[in-house]
């Protein structure tokens, strides 16, 4: 059974699987999702362990349009 935990502003923010893989969001004032991290283990990236703590950060316009999406990579640079 997966389960789904909430912030106090009513965002699910991490959720684990029945594998107990978690995965992790961070939202902006609006509720949009600012970071997503899979297979979080301690939340910063890192080239040893490429399959843990993935990660891609959303930027957005002031029209809330999605300006960036950048994919967190120390081994070949953010994409």
């Amino acid at each position: 059974m997966t389960s789904t935990e909430f912030d106090s502003a009513g965002n699910a923010y991490k959720t684990i699987d029945p594998a107990s893989r978690e995965d992790r969001q961070e939202f902006d004032d609006a509720g949009r999702v600012t970071k997503s991290i899979q297979n979080y283990k301690d939340g910063t990236v890192s080239s040893s362990y490429p399959d843990e703590d993935v990660t891609v950060e959303t930027a957005y316009t002031a029209d809330g349009q999605i300006s960036t999406l950048t994919a967190k990579n120390p081994a070949t640079g953010d994409q």
